[in-house]
């Protein structure tokens, strides 16, 4: 018998599985809609609609609109530091007065009118210190809680004086502060003698918008300004609006000839316009006392 040739090897068999299995593995294979252009044009389309929402809220709603709703913000530092050698023959001491200002916000802050005053604190401190009885020391303290003003009591200074006026202006012009920049001034003051502490008083009125607009102007135009009136007390008016440059002999930042005078308004009405004006603007408002070193307003 003749030699038959070899078989091929046989398929393996085929493993059972569950029925349908394969129609479903077929829902996996790419779809000729898929390979479409339209396909392809609208996810360009929602890929860029996804970058452009991802670029508005980082740059412009982080950046430009949440900064834009936080208030003017403006961080004031004083000191006070006598200068060496300027003793009068009556005892007067010159000191220098320092302040800075720092914009701590993230936007460009407007100044208006602004005023700081500076009151001398007389402390007599060669006399014994009041008798600590209760009888004595509770209308004392008492009569200071129930003032206006913002004095305070101590037993261990005996026969307080009222305050010392010493000097008052204006403390920076209505000037724009931009974000992280940091102004100053130094102002020499004459301390007479007696005078042991000082309190210095400053308002800075603070905007986010530009007080002149073309559109818009605050105050109608006017600027804002300060009156000392009795008690160490400055009131707000508004005054007519300045000069910018020379014309007919009038000096830089005089008031027209024909303007009228300053008008003295109350607190709440000036804090009405500013916030119709700008609804984030800010008030610094620093009250800060100081002892004076080294003898300073002493006999020397």
């Amino acid at each position: 018998m003749k030699d038959r040739p070899p078989r091929p090897p046989a398929d393996p068999p085929a493993k059972a599985g569950l029925p349908g299995l394969a129609r479903r593995r077929s829902w996996f294979r790419t779809r000729s809609w898929m390979r479409s252009e339209h396909l392809q044009q609208w996810t360009q389309t929602l890929v860029l609609l996804i970058g452009a929402v991802w670029g508005i809220y980082t740059f412009w709603y982080k950046d430009i609109w949440v900064p834009s709703l936080q208030p003017a913000n403006l961080t004031l530092d004083s000191t006070i530091t006598p200068v060496a050698g300027s003793v009068a023959r009556t005892g007067d001491r010159e000191t220098i007065l320092q302040v800075k200002a720092t914009n701590s916000s993230t936007r460009p802050v407007y100044l208006l009118g602004n005023y700081w005053l500076l009151t001398g604190l007389p402390r007599i401190t060669n006399q014994p210190p009041i008798p600590t009885t209760e009888g004595q020391l509770l209308p004392l303290a008492n009569q200071v809680l129930q003032q206006d003003n913002l004095s305070h009591f101590e037993s261990a200074v005996p026969n307080q004086q009222d305050p010392v006026f010493l000097a008052v202006g204006r403390l920076f012009d209505d000037d724009v502060i931009q974000p992280g920049e940091t102004i100053r001034r130094s102002l020499l003051v004459r301390i007479p003698r007696g005078i042991q502490a000082l309190e210095l008083r400053a308002l800075l009125p603070l905007l986010h918008r530009r007080p002149r607009r073309p559109d818009q102007a605050l105050f109608n135009g006017r600027t804002l300004g300060w009156k000392l009136t009795d008690l160490f007390n400055l009131e707000p008016q508004l005054c007519p609006p300045k000069e910018p440059t020379t014309k007919q002999g009038v000096q830089p930042g005089a008031p027209r000839p024909s303007a009228p005078p300053c008008e003295l308004v109350y607190y709440q009405t000036i804090d009405e316009q500013i916030a119709s004006f700008d609804s984030h603007y800010f008030l610094v408002n620093l009250r800060e006392q100081f002892a004076l070193p080294n003898g300073a307003g002493t006999a020397p």
